[in-house]
């Protein structure tokens, strides 16, 4: 995703690139690597695969590692392993203080899971959001390639993105409105659907909603067995058709975009402990689904005070 240099940005030259940076990015990505190597060893244990998706396989083949000013990480995985790492992340996260998983089983509110710290936060310009440095763990769903098939996954994803993103791609007749319905929509999609055995190729795998994602013709010997390639030190998994994904994601992947794109989404740093009770409600009431109401605007203010501080909630309300 391209992004804009901001005003707390600062112009580097670092391996013959230009381009921007915040302070506090580096901490941001070596907290990032952290927890993929804790993600890393449990897929290991667990013997479940998943492999580097999005920006970060650009990354890959264009820096041996992060985009040079990149603040996210992604990762996917096919439908099973997916629940199975859920499962397994939430258990790690009981038993160590230092991370966090965004949503427990059954999986409600979100379609994809991000782990996260409990440490180590970002903020975009204009906002008071925190959000936590984290992988995003993406599902890849199964399903059957044919016509019947395609066109129900396509409403599916496309209320999936109405609820989550407010954007419908016209697939969808009817969204549903009540909180049950919703809560119903979420467990069913995210729990029951898509796990098709994905190792025929005459089963089509695709990303869990439109946004962020593109439409192609995506099979199980496009993405296993996985490669491996060198990220920032370390030997992570790779989609076996690499060239194939980020092409149809990207286009030319290896051309550096222009200058004033090349930037953080984030535009501050921060280091501080939160309590687990607090993390808890502000992930549940901030990143979980919800309804836009004035209410809940009120609300969610109150918990951007508590974890940001009122000092620095006003200096971005007054300054930005």
């Amino acid at each position: 995703m391209l992004t804009d240099r901001k005003k707390t940005h600062r112009k580097v030259v670092k391996n013959n690139i230009e381009y921007y940076t915040v302070e506090g990015l580096e901490i941001l990505q070596k907290e990032m690597l952290r927890l993929l190597d804790i993600i890393n060893k449990i897929a290991i244990e667990n013997n479940l695969n998943y492999w580097i998706d999005g920006g970060s396989l650009i990354g890959v083949f264009r820096h041996d590692g992060f985009i040079p000013w990149d603040d996210d990480l992604d990762i996917s995985m096919l439908k099973d392993d997916y629940l199975k790492l859920v499962k397994c992340l939430s258990d790690y996260s009981k038993q160590h203080d230092d991370v966090f998983l965004f949503f427990e089983m059954p999986l409600s509110n979100h379609t994809c899971n991000f782990f996260a710290s409990r440490t180590i936060f970002s903020r975009t310009e204009g906002s008071t959001m925190l959000i936590p440095a984290k992988v995003d763990i993406r599902p890849v769903n199964s399903i059957v390639d044919s016509v019947k098939a395609i066109s129900e996954n396509n409403i599916l994803r496309d209320i999936a993105n109405t609820l989550l993103f407010s954007k419908s791609y016209g697939y969808a007749k009817e969204i549903p409105e009540t909180k049950l319905e919703i809560a119903n929509f979420f467990i069913n999609y995210n729990n029951n659907y898509g796990l098709y055995d994905e190792s025929n190729d005459s089963t089509l795998l695709v990303h869990p909603y439109f946004e962020f994602s593109s439409q192609f013709r995506l099979y199980y010997s496009d993405l296993l067995p996985v490669g491996y390639h060198i990220f920032n030190g370390i030997q992570v998994p790779i989609p076996r058709n690499s060239h194939y994904l980020l092409t149809q994601l990207y286009g030319d992947y290896l051309k550096l975009p222009s200058i004033e794109h090349r930037a953080p989404v984030a535009c501050k740093v921060y280091i501080k402990k939160i309590s687990c009770s607090l993390y808890r409600k502000y992930i549940k009431y901030v990143f979980g689904y919800r309804k836009n109401t004035i209410i809940s605007r009120i609300f969610i203010n109150m918990m951007y005070v508590r974890i940001l501080g009122i000092i620095e909630y006003l200096k971005v309300k007054l300054y930005e």
